[in-house]
């Protein structure tokens, strides 16, 4: 799933939103939802499909005329059935210092390791305690194989596969 936020300004009032939405539904056929908030001068857009180029080609023009554009990518890391290539891409360029005006925050572990240890839980999961309870993750990890509960519990991200056929 990828949900995206996008800065909208310029809507006045609740047909406004309407005509956002459905400009948003008419470009991406095949998302879940979307939701526009003329207070809040935000869209939110959710897709059960990965996030693609053509997507995000067609959807950074459209907040530029915006006065402050932000667009924020939220989603677990891309698992085995997901190639991921706009979330990876963008999380490699920020990591790597390649990009002057993208941030990238993540919680997450560098590595499978120990999926049974609540510290890994608490420094992947900062709500652990508040709104998620320890007694949920552990029922979790005795529930998951150790990549799908580190990848979607513990963020972390597993290495790309840069297999090249002959």
């Amino acid at each position: 799933m990828v949900k995206i936020t996008a800065k909208v300004e310029g809507m006045m009032c609740g047909m406004c939103e309407a005509h956002v939405n459905d400009a948003v539904r008419k470009a991406f056929p095949s998302i879940q939802s979307v939701k526009s908030s003329h207070s809040k001068n935000m869209t939110e857009i959710i897709s059960e499909q990965e996030l693609d180029e053509a997507a995000q080609g067609s959807f950074l023009p459209a907040i530029s005329a915006s006065m402050n554009p932000q667009t924020l990518y939220v989603g677990t890391p891309p698992g085995p059935d997901a190639v991921g290539t706009v979330f990876r891409s963008l999380r490699r360029r920020v990591l790597e210092g390649q990009t002057r005006r993208a941030a990238w925050f993540e919680f997450s572990v560098p590595e499978i390791g120990d999926i049974k240890d609540p510290a890994r839980w608490a420094a992947a999961n900062p709500a652990l305690g508040r709104r998620i309870r320890l007694s949920t993750i552990e029922g979790e990890a005795e529930q998951m194989d150790p990549d799908t509960f580190a990848r979607e519990r513990l963020g972390w991200w597993s290495p790309e596969v840069t297999e090249q056929l002959d």
